[in-house]
């Protein structure tokens, strides 16, 4: 969509897109206990372009079960079901998932 716009003055200005849709991109249905990893996401808007530059916080529905630090790191602590909500703008999405007991191999 372009703005041509008298008041926009120099040439075509395009509009950004209205964020779409959150996807997670490195979670399973299940997690085990001890397991650590950052977290990824993409933002997509409504023309289904990438939009890098939006930032996407996290949280979790349950920290005992399964934290999310300020910069994305998850990390499983006990046996449980949690949610994650991944926030990015004015949009969420949520995803459902199991954490396992993770049975050390001797």
């Amino acid at each position: 969509i372009r703005d041509r716009s008298p008041s926009r003055g120099l040439g075509d200005v395009y509009k950004r897109q209205a964020l779409k849709k959150i996807v997670f991109m490195n979670l399973t249905d299940e997690l085990f206990t001890n397991t650590s990893f950052e977290l990824k996401s993409n933002v997509l808007d409504e023309a289904n372009q990438l939009r890098s530059e939006v930032e996407v916080s996290y949280s979790s529905s349950n920290p005992k079960v399964l934290d999310i630090n300020t910069i994305g790191i998850l990390t499983a602590y006990r046996p449980g079901k949690v949610t994650i909500t991944a926030n990015a703008g004015e949009i969420t999405q949520d995803f459902n998932l199991k954490i396992k007991k993770n049975i050390p191999i001797d």
